[in-house]
């Protein structure tokens, strides 16, 4: 072959291109050689993508998922055969749950050293392959699995992989690619790819009903867990609640700010007292409005507006809805608003009973307000710090602009109702199932908005499932700088309370003998940051937190990755 000759890994960038794929996220492997001399040659042209090491295939994954997150963009992500596809399992399984979409390749081998022009070396017999490929292990965890089948189908395959990928819902896709296909001459590529299927709406007379029952109800509430991943989302649902007096709870375990928190609508994150009191409820992007599924307390009339109203991922949802909106969640919710603002304008008068609601809804959300705040003052002094203090402070430092990625588990609802969050894009939390990912979505989110401050704050049962040592080496690498807060209780709380629930007169109680409790003896945290040249501080004086975190955020802003590790409630 010539030397200056295209290959076919050049016609894979070239396909990637056509895409918009702008980064690709590799924790390394041998198999990928013709693709990073595909990249040299691109990056001497002056062309894209750019290539980034993570150092651990975890990481490679959850990055590429904040990245997501933040910019809307796929992304590539490179995984060392089927080893590497088990590092990525949690990640992967992550990013499925929350519908990011990226085209993630792994390698695998063809031939086994029995065509002479390739020789991929005898580990790839010996140790790399597993029976099935790399594709039967991350199946489980992605939207489509399969195996390229020749080097003539590769990009074909790969445009379908990239197209399925970004129609909703969206998700990973997995190909098993061996290494052989990728060397060689190219295989022309005209640059015509088939674009994702535009979105789907629902019919218009769905529309005009769910408009004209939410007019007519005198007491509704509106609940949702994770429209505001959506862009416009947010925008459409405080349009929505602001014409109709309608109440907001963000339920039960929000993964994104969906509204305003300082709203004067917004009514918290318990959603039981508002649904009760219902005569309907409206689920805009709401997987678990209430618990069990069956223990519906209200006659309300249910709706529910989703990209996904089957849960194809769920083993069991169980809600019964009696009017569903599926398609595209902000487009539907357009088409919504501008049918309540018709129909509103269309009325005579204004409606006494709504301007009475929109005033009894503000009283209630100023007095949850001040008696947040109170609660947190008044923990300003005790020792060991408070969550509640903790949480206020860093809600009061941060710019408004800040995002915030959450991977707590017994601080999460403290985080919630203390760290105030207002713009959409501000809160992200990846916890959907599994933990090790929040530090993977925050180097993400900040590699798509390097101008921002990004906030990882993790409990310290968290950290320890996240591959730390990789991402202090990535952010130092690059020059990827976050700031990392650690809420540290000295175990894991939800182990214990989980095991007084079920045994509250049980032998542990009695003993005060705990299991799968205790991360003792805790280590200085602050000092790995600091061995990547970032960084550190323990804080365990409440009175100290707001210069420090004053301090920290001037380091991140000056380029240096900065963790604190804060001294909270232990675990008792």
């Amino acid at each position: 072959m010539p030397e200056d000759a295209r290959t076919l890994s050049d016609a894979v960038l070239d396909v990637f291109r056509a895409y918009g794929v702008e980064y690709i996220f590799s924790s390394p492997g041998t198999e990928w050689s013709p693709v990073w001399d595909a990249l040299a040659r691109a990056s001497a042209e002056g062309k894209g993508p750019c290539y980034f090491d993570t150092r651990h295939e975890d990481l490679a994954v959850a990055i590429a998922k904040g990245y997501y997150k933040q910019s809307e963009k796929l992304s590539v992500v490179l995984l060392h055969t089927a080893v590497g596809t088990l590092h990525a399992a949690m990640a992967l399984r992550s990013a499925r749950r929350e519908r990011a979409p990226m085209v993630v390749l792994a390698g695998d081998s063809a031939t086994f050293g029995e065509m002479a022009a390739c020789e991929p070396g005898p580990q790839w017999a010996r140790q790399l392959c597993d029976a099935g490929g790399s594709a039967a292990v991350a199946q489980p965890c992605v939207k489509r699995s399969t195996t390229v089948l020749s080097r003539e189908v590769l990009l074909g395959t790969l445009q379908d992989a990239c197209r399925l990928a970004l129609t909703p819902p969206c998700g990973p896709v997995f190909l098993s690619v061996p290494l052989e296909f990728l060397f060689g001459d190219a295989i022309p590529f005209g640059g015509r790819c088939a674009p994702p299927p535009p979105p789907t709406y629902a019919d218009s007379a769905t529309l005009e009903q769910v408009a004209g029952a939410l007019i007519s109800a005198r007491r509704p509430v509106l609940l949702t867990e994770y429209a505001g991943d959506k862009p416009g989302a947010v925008e459409q649902l405080v349009e929505l609640a602001e014409s109709l007096g309608m109440p907001v709870v963000e339920a039960s375990d929000p993964v994104a700010l969906n509204f305003p928190r300082d709203h004067a609508l917004h009514l918290g994150f318990e959603a039981k007292r508002m649904v009760d009191e219902a005569d309907l409820v409206l689920l805009v992007g709401c997987q678990q409005p209430w618990y069990p599924a069956s223990k519906r307390t209200t006659d309300a009339r249910v709706v529910l507006i989703d990209e996904d109203p089957g849960r194809e991922l769920l083993n069991y949802w169980g809600f019964g809805v009696d009017q569903v909106v599926a398609g595209n969640l902000v487009g539907s919710l357009q088409q919504i608003n501008r049918r309540v603002k018709e129909r509103l304008a269309a009325s005579s008068g204004v409606d006494q009973a709504r301007e009475a609601r929109k005033v009894s809804l503000r009283a209630r959300h100023e007095q949850q307000h001040e008696e947040l705040r109170a609660q947190a003052l008044a923990a300003a002094q005790r020792r060991p710090m408070e969550g509640r203090w903790a949480a206020f402070n860093i809600g009061e430092v941060l710019p408004p602009d800040a995002i915030v990625v959450n991977e707590t588990i017994t601080h999460k609802g403290i985080l919630l109702r203390h760290l105030r969050r207002n713009l959409p894009g501000t809160f992200h939390s990846p916890s959907s199932g599994g933990l090790g990912v929040g530090l993977g979505t925050a180097l993400g989110v900040k590699v798509a908005a390097p101008d921002r401050l990004v906030v990882a704050i993790e409990g310290d049962g968290s950290f320890n499932y996240n591959p730390g040592l990789a991402a202090f080496g990535f952010a130092q690498q690059y020059r990827v700088p976050i700031l990392v807060v650690i809420m540290n209780n000295q175990g894991y709380a939800a182990m214990k309370r989980s095991h007084l629930g079920n045994f509250p007169d049980g032998w542990c109680a009695r003993t005060k003998t705990f299991y799968g409790v205790d991360i003792a003896p805790a280590p200085d945290y602050a000092a790995i940051a600091m061995a990547f040249g970032s960084f550190g501080d323990r804080v365990e004086d409440p009175e100290e937190l707001p210069r420090v975190l004053g301090r920290a955020i001037e380091r991140v802003q000056s380029g240096q990755l900065a963790l604190l590790d804060l001294i909270v409630d232990p675990v008792r």
